[in-house]
């Protein structure tokens, strides 16, 4: 379906990004770079972790896939919510929800420990 040559839509598609629109933009990447990281980065320490802390490939697993659980969880229950308070204020307590748990993360003591910061409990 075509928009029409003087609806909103056609308008849309043929003005330039704003100022803020490249913002939003910029700032959905850096959001997504860093959700990658945190995958990337666990996954790199997977090796030490397992030497470190002597223990075996199910209790790495369940430190593997907390991360990805608490995305999704995190998206499934912020993505609703942004409905009602706006996408701003939501990626704004996504950051500050997300900030308390990571810094918790300089401190591991257990397995269950690394695995609720990096997972559903965090998000």
């Amino acid at each position: 379906m075509q928009a029409a040559p003087n609806g909103l839509l056609h308008r849309f598609d043929q003005a330039p990004m704003s100022r803020v629109q490249v913002g939003a933009v910029a700032l959905t990447v850096l959001l997504s770079a860093l959700d990658g990281y945190d995958v990337l980065s666990v996954t790199s320490a997977a090796p030490a972790i397992t030497r470190d802390w002597h223990i075996g490939k199910a209790a790495l697993g369940v430190v593997l896939s907390s991360g990805l659980a608490g995305m999704a969880l995190g998206s499934f229950a912020l993505a609703p919510l942004a409905d009602v308070i706006g996408r701003r204020r939501s990626i704004l307590l996504s950051l500050a929800l997300a900030m308390v748990p990571t810094a918790l993360l300089l401190l591991p003591e257990s397995v269950a420990f690394l695995s609720s910061r990096r997972g559903p409990a965090a998000s």
